[in-house]
């Protein structure tokens, strides 16, 4: 997300999710507590991410190296 109004709604979302909470955000990352041992938390979080970009009309692109 870029810097401003989207990257902070991104932490303010996720942080209304129950058992996460959105603790650092930096230029680059985000960083979230989340209690769930089940591992689906991290294809939920990048669904509600481009969601959030499709919000303010922002395209997201994926560094398929990442995943």
């Amino acid at each position: 997300m870029p810097p401003g109004l989207p990257r902070v709604f991104m932490a303010n979302t996720v942080s209304l999710l129950p058992g996460t909470l959105s603790v650092e955000l930096d230029e680059e990352h985000l960083r979230v507590h989340v209690l769930d041992q089940t591992g689906a938390f991290a294809s939920e979080l990048a669904m509600i991410e481009v969601r959030v970009a499709r919000l303010f009309g922002l395209n997201l692109i994926t560094d398929e190296s990442e995943e």
